[in-house]
């Protein structure tokens, strides 16, 4: 028997290829018969075949080929372990179809990884989004002066939204009061006089009096009529 990891000097060659793996043949000499042994490359099983001047054993590390001596005498003396050893074997036995059904939902869900990565980027990005608004939230409420460690999302929303509307009332008394400004300017131009007021020119006093002494010499109704829809309701009017 040649142990595992032992070195030789074995001439190497391509025999075949599995779909693009190159399947190698390797010749070498026995160390104790001096006669050749050959084996290849399994890809397929992930393996060495042996094809002539050897055969391969049971592997090692495969528990359920080579089991525990010690574990078999200890199954047949206590019979508490048998139980206990039977009672592991039916939990497997009922996982099993509950493994093949994950494994079957791997294959029909991930089969195309490229666009379950791209669906993952894309909750991703908008799970940071949704946290930087929240945490502008937090901040926004920071500057209220109130206490953030008992505050909940659905807290945090309510309260931006009170926060919108509280802008929006400031926004339309803003508006409602230039808009209050502007008419009360637009009727004290409205009531005011056409004619400049204070000191006028000596030119426009000189044809203010002699307006007024044509319209003295009217008869009273004209000047009344004349007054009422001619003449605005603030002037230098002495009539």
């Amino acid at each position: 028997m040649i142990a595992k990891g032992v070195r030789f000097n074995a001439a190497k060659r391509e025999v075949g290829k599995f779909h693009s793996t190159t399947i190698l043949q390797f010749s070498m000499l026995c160390p104790s018969c001096k006669n050749t042994i050959v084996c290849k490359t399994d890809p397929e099983n992930c393996d060495y075949n042996y094809t002539e001047g050897a055969l391969s054993t049971e592997k090692a590390t495969d528990m359920e080929f080579i089991p525990d001596p010690e574990q078999k005498i200890k199954e047949q003396s206590n019979a508490m372990y048998k139980l206990e050893r039977e009672v592991e074997k039916v939990k497997q036995n009922n996982l099993a179809p509950v493994l093949e059904d994950l494994q079957k939902y791997r294959l029909e869900n991930w089969k195309d990884d490229f666009e379950k990565n791209l669906m993952l980027r894309r909750k991703l990005k908008e799970d940071k989004i949704k946290d930087a608004i929240i945490e502008e939230e937090k901040n926004r409420v920071k500057n209220f002066g109130l206490p953030m460690e008992d505050l909940t999302k659905s807290e945090l929303v309510n309260m931006s939204v009170q926060i919108n509307q509280r802008e929006i009332k400031e926004v339309k008394f803003q508006e409602s009061s230039s808009r209050k400004q502007q008419r009360e300017k637009r009727q004290e131009i409205m009531s005011q006089s056409i004619l400049p007021s204070g000191r006028m020119s000596q030119q426009l006093q000189k044809q203010l009096e002699e307006l007024n002494k044509k319209v003295s010499k009217l008869p009273a109704a004209t000047r009344k009529i004349f007054k009422q829809q001619l003449m605005p309701k603030k002037n230098n009017f002495n009539f």
